[in-house]
């Protein structure tokens, strides 16, 4: 594989991951979303025909959905939970700022990025978690209401309440098609095999600290 940052995530044929080397950082997670669907769309993986499929509807994962619905792939989101951003809206412990790990370089006392390009959730400003987490999901909805799947966007199809780990994949390299078998409707019976040109996993670590009462165990 001649793209150093897909080598760089990719866990099996198609399959991608950003669980393992995300940090804490906000902005990388949108950083390194956004450069796995700038590479996938670049190298033919996703694009019109090759849908994204993509695990957990965080910054990382929902940055990489609206990302590839601009370039006019069909995404499907699995997410755990009923909400958009779970963790980060239960965020009040967490001070978020875009330039956390980026602090020794120049633009750091203007506390904005300099961006080259288009994040579809951009971070502007320090604020506590849950208030990014409003401020994500506003953009979101805004999405669905004036984009999606319109005026040369692709669609983006959220299903919430599925437990991903429960799909099984299987690698089809004579179509160029990855193939996930499960039960694709929350509480439904029914096994369905679908095809993606790609899968990108943003599940995340677990259960995070996100108040200042430690949580059971830790």
């Amino acid at each position: 594989m001649s793209n150093q940052v897909l080598a760089l995530h990719r866990v099996s044929p198609r399959c991608y991951d950003l669980t393992g080397l995300r940090t804490g950082s906000v902005r990388d997670q949108l950083l390194r979303s956004t450069l796995i669907v700038n590479s996938l769309c670049a190298e033919g993986a996703i694009g019109v025909g090759f849908p994204l499929l993509v695990f957990g509807a965080g910054a990382a994962g929902m940055n990489a959905a609206m990302l590839a619905a601009a370039r006019h792939v069909d995404v499907t989101v699995v997410e755990l939970t009923t909400n958009v951003f779970p963790s980060i809206s239960a965020s009040w412990l967490r001070r978020i700022d875009p330039t956390e790990y980026d602090w020794p370089h120049g633009h750091w006392r203007a506390a904005r990025f300099p961006m080259v390009g288009t994040i579809p959730l951009p971070q502007t400003a320090a604020m506590s978690g849950a208030s990014l987490a409003a401020a994500f999901t506003k953009q979101w909805d805004n999405f669905l209401k004036t984009r999606n799947g319109r005026n040369g966007y692709g669609t983006v199809t959220l299903l919430s309440g599925l437990d991903a780990h429960a799909l099984v994949e299987s690698d089809l390299p004579a179509n160029r098609f990855l193939e996930v078998h499960g039960h694709w409707l929350p509480g439904g019976t029914a096994m369905q095999s679908m095809q993606f040109g790609a899968r990108l996993s943003c599940i995340g670590h677990g259960r995070e600290q996100v108040s200042e009462i430690p949580l059971l165990g830790m």
